[in-house]
């Protein structure tokens, strides 16, 4: 993944980068944000960038890859974990398993989410690798 963003702020080897979302964005909606709002992002600086400068920002392909694994693959399976455990339970004991799954398979969406969110916080800590980083500067 790259990306062209302005650097607002500077922390040590850290900047905060205001990057202006792709024509893609417009069309997804995913993130809610519309084709001319702006948004942050805090990156490992790599290449002695100043506030104001514009620069390039990379997350390796297989950083990128693992964290979309994470946020979308671990959720949908605990969901439909859920859904399976719940059927097999209702059914079990004697109540509608169709109820039972639908309610399971939240709950187990919900913890989905916070492992999700704990695994997250965690390799932000850990590694480095997860954490995008300005590789060069495109303009002074």
């Amino acid at each position: 993944m790259k990306e062209i963003g302005k650097v607002i702020d500077k922390k040590g080897n850290k900047l905060t980068v205001e990057l202006n979302p792709s024509p893609i964005c417009s069309s997804c909606g995913l993130c809610r944000r519309g084709e001319n709002e702006k948004f942050f992002l805090e990156v490992i600086d790599n290449c002695s960038a100043d506030i104001g400068d514009i620069v390039q920002i990379e997350l390796t392909r297989s950083s990128y890859f693992k964290a979309t694994i994470l946020i979308y693959l671990v959720p949908l399976l605990f969901f439909l974990l859920g859904v399976l455990v719940g059927y097999i339970f209702g059914d079990y004991k004697k109540y509608d398993p169709q109820l039972f799954g639908f309610i399971f398979g939240f709950v187990f969406l919900t913890l989905g989410f916070l492992l999700v969110r704990y695994i997250d916080k965690r390799l932000q800590k850990k590694s480095k690798s997860y954490i995008p980083i300005a590789k060069n500067i495109v303009q002074r």
